[in-house]
């Protein structure tokens, strides 16, 4: 039952297998079984990463990140290029993106179905007076793949598609196409209501949340 598993363990997709780090190698276990053994941390990229609550009508609500999002974390921090490692796992990205979110203490945050998704990977809330509704597209790319003009105006015509919605942010591992920063038809909407977060954007936002949770573990001893 998934139910009753350790959560502390590094659990594969499929619930059954789990990870464990030794001597620098990620050993795949079942049932006290080790069956591969890797030298790289790619393998984390095939574990399950979110905690999730309730199905709605836009996606899976995300309770929280579980504790192999912690070790991706960890890995980006020690080797910034393993970001496009995502490249290959891009439904993985989005649920990393997520789980960024709900770290970053969003209330509440929505993981959209890797189909049928509207143009919205992730879609993060806050409540309160000034309630903000953020519609994310996660572009899961190599460091020689750029995001396109036409991706960007295909982010402008989700958020229009969407009243509430306060902006829409397209976040990838790689960058955006020479131009689009400065093109005359996007920068009416930067920063208020449309944010292109790249990879070294990217990476500065996940330094920040590791720091903050950091902080938050010391102040709790």
């Amino acid at each position: 039952m998934k139910e009753d598993r350790d959560p502390e363990r590094l659990w594969l997709d499929d619930g059954q297998c789990y990870v464990i780090m030794e001597d620098g190698r990620y050993i795949v276990v079942h049932d006290k079984e080790n069956l591969a053994i890797y030298r790289g941390p790619e393998i984390l990229l095939q574990t399950a990463i979110l905690k999730y609550g309730d199905k709605t009508d836009e996606g899976m609500l995300v309770k929280a990140a579980s504790v192999p999002w912690f070790e991706i974390l960890k890995q980006i921090a020690v080797d910034p290029n393993f970001m496009f490692e995502f490249s290959r796992y891009p439904r993985k990205f989005e649920e990393f993106l997520a789980g960024a979110y709900r770290e970053a203490g969003w209330d509440e945050v929505t993981l959209t179905p890797s189909s049928g998704d509207r143009g919205r990977d992730v879609i993060a809330t806050r409540s309160g007076l000034c309630s903000i509704k953020i519609l994310d597209q996660a572009k899961a790319y190599s460091s020689g793949h750029l995001v396109a003009h036409n991706d960007v105006r295909a982010m402008l015509g989700v958020l229009s598609s969407d009243q509430n919605a306060s902006k829409g942010i397209i976040t990838t591992t790689s960058d955006f196409a020479p131009g689009i920063l400065a093109a005359d038809e996007f920068s009416n909407f930067m920063p208020y209501r449309l944010e292109l977060k790249n990879g070294k954007k990217l990476l500065k936002w996940l330094k920040d949340i590791r720091a903050g949770n950091q902080k938050t573990q010391v102040s709790d001893r």
